[in-house]
């Protein structure tokens, strides 16, 4: 019972801060008053001086104001903090100007309540209110004052009474006045207060969100920075790639890319070594600047596997970084490249293994990060695939020219058994007449050029079948040089065109022999009978061949 009571007149508690703030402030106004009330009702039970319960309206305002009171709270208990603020300002208002023209007009002391009046409702609902509520105050006061003077309302003489009443209520109101000013002060002052702290919060709060916004923009700019080096670095890859893939000359490669690299990464230097054969010594076949050519006049390598970082990196197949302040690095400094400061090795992979290693080096510490790591392994990565490219090149041109080189001598001996085999050598255009040319030696076969002669060799594959000499029509002139570039590409047509011609030959008459060695065996496969084979063997030879006698003999003792 007693906690449903306490329950009843304890302020609701609400989310809103300012809400509870007005509810708390609202509890404490409703609890005042209905004491003050309770108060007065049982002093002037007590007292009843002035016969205060025989009087209808004082009993009426009195109990109105405490059913007021109740249903306030009631409606407080609820959340309707807005309306019951209304109504208890309203409320005091309506007793106060009640109690006021019905009792002794404004000499009575209840008129000091107007001023508790403006105070609740400008702590309840607001600045508004408060102007509002004393414009309702003074209009009250004038009115009174007005049917006063024109006798509209006509007071007895106040009664003398045992208790000093007026003195009792102007120190009621007072009281009730400075307690709720005390109220707004404090309340006031926390509002400040929590405004400050708020201020400081807030100032903060901004601080730290610039702090934020700076270490944004910073992580932007950085971010933005290396996205434009990886870009150059891509854009930088792509182009060694491209000149790369365009070069099969080993020599021309390792020059150029190292150049190329250097170039378009801006560094201080780049070399690129090649394991030997053995796969002991890493040798340096290209080098940019005056250190590159000095270290490649002297024979520079280093020996896989060592303590170098050239030869560890090929040892391990795996890149390699090292600083000036590394430990067990290797120094990097030499004589002939004494600003390295920082080093990257990249060992060149190539169909599973590594043919070498690209250093790349810088006068500068940290260069070779993570991004850069990862661009130049790429990019050495597609500098051994043109470099095994370079080198099957190489050997597939070797062997060509070795083919090359062999079947020319095969041409060669086959028009010298042509020769041999009484083919007609040459022919000569003199008199206006077609003369074929005998037998001459083949020291005689060499291209010259007198003035109004000259001789060009026929080459087949490479190898000197001929000549065509050539007399000019005037005596004393020269050829004229697009004369003998022309008659030096209708040589070679000419050279190819008795090739060809060769060739035809040797395919019908191989063609011939396969068709007669048919025939030949068709004719001693039609029996199976041993001496019906042997004399068809020996008849068709002879017949063949054109001889005067032929053998064909069998037996284990010949």
């Amino acid at each position: 019972m007693l906690t449903t009571i306490m329950q009843f007149f304890a302020a609701p508690v609400l989310e809103d801060e300012e809400k509870q703030r007005v509810a708390s402030l609202l509890n404490v106004i409703l609890n005042v008053i209905l004491g003050l009330l309770l108060l007065l009702a049982f002093s002037m039970t007590i007292l009843d001086a002035a016969g205060f319960w025989g009087n209808a309206l004082d009993a009426a305002i009195m109990g109105s104001l405490v059913i007021s009171m109740l249903f306030m709270r009631f409606l407080l208990r609820h959340g309707n903090i807005r309306l019951a603020s209304a109504l208890l300002s309203s409320a005091l208002m309506a007793a106060t100007i009640a109690s006021t023209s019905s009792f002794y007009g404004i000499r009575n002391s209840t008129t000091s309540t107007f001023v508790m009046c403006i105070i609740i409702a400008s702590l309840l609902l607001g600045g508004r209110a408060a102007l509002i509520f004393t414009g309702l105050s003074v209009a009250a006061l004038l009115g009174i004052w007005s049917a006063e003077r024109s006798h509209l309302l006509v007071y007895e003489p106040l009664p003398s009474l045992p208790l000093p009443f007026d003195a009792i209520a102007y120190t009621g109101t007072f009281i009730m006045a400075g307690l709720l000013l005390r109220y707004a002060v404090v309340n006031i002052t926390r509002s400040m207060e929590r405004a400050l702290r708020d201020e400081r919060a807030q100032v903060k709060a901004n601080r730290e969100l610039e702090k934020l916004r700076a270490s944004l923009e910073r992580q932007v700019a950085d971010r933005t920075r290396d996205l434009e080096r990886r870009t150059n670095y891509l854009e930088a890859s792509a182009e060694v790639g491209r000149a790369a893939s365009s070069i099969l000359d080993i020599d021309q490669l390792t020059r150029q890319v190292v150049e190329l690299i250097r170039e378009r990464f801006g560094l201080y230097y780049v070399g690129l070594f090649l394991a030997d054969q053995a796969n002991v010594w890493a040798v340096l076949r290209a080098g940019t600047g005056e250190a590159g050519r000095a270290m490649l006049a002297r024979g520079h390598r280093l020996p896989i596997g060592g303590s170098s970082v050239v030869g560890r990196s090929i040892a391990n197949a795996q890149p390699l970084v090292a600083q000036e302040t590394d430990q067990g690095a290797g120094p990097l400094a030499t004589e002939e490249l004494p600003n390295t400061r920082s080093e990257a090795v990249l060992p060149l992979h190539s169909r599973g293994r590594v043919i070498g290693a690209l250093t790349v080096q810088s006068d500068h510490l940290g260069v070779f990060d993570n991004t850069a790591l990862s661009v130049l392994q790429s990019m050495a990565d597609q500098v051994a695939t043109a470099l095994d490219n370079a080198y099957l090149f190489a050997e597939s041109q070797a062997a060509l020219e070795a083919e090359r080189r062999a079947y020319g001598q095969i041409s060669l001996e086959a028009w010298a058994q042509m020769l041999r085999g009484g083919l007609t050598p040459g022919y000569r255009y003199i008199n206006k007449q077609v003369m074929p040319i005998g037998n001459e030696s083949s020291d005689s076969i060499k291209p010259s050029d007198s003035g109004d002669q000259i001789s060009l060799p026929i080459k087949v594959r490479g190898q000197v079948i001929g000549v065509v000499e050539l007399q000019s029509g005037t005596q004393g002139s020269k050829w004229a040089s697009e004369e003998a570039a022309l008659l030096q590409t209708l040589t070679e047509q000419l050279g190819a065109a008795l090739e060809s011609a060769r060739l035809y030959q040797d395919t019908q008459h191989r063609a011939a022999r396969e068709q007669l060695t048919g025939e030949i065996t068709s004719r001693m496969r039609e029996t199976l009978d041993i001496d019906t084979v042997l004399q068809t063997a020996v008849r068709e030879i002879r017949e063949v061949f054109g001889l005067a006698e032929a053998d064909v003999q069998i037996g284990t003792d010949l």
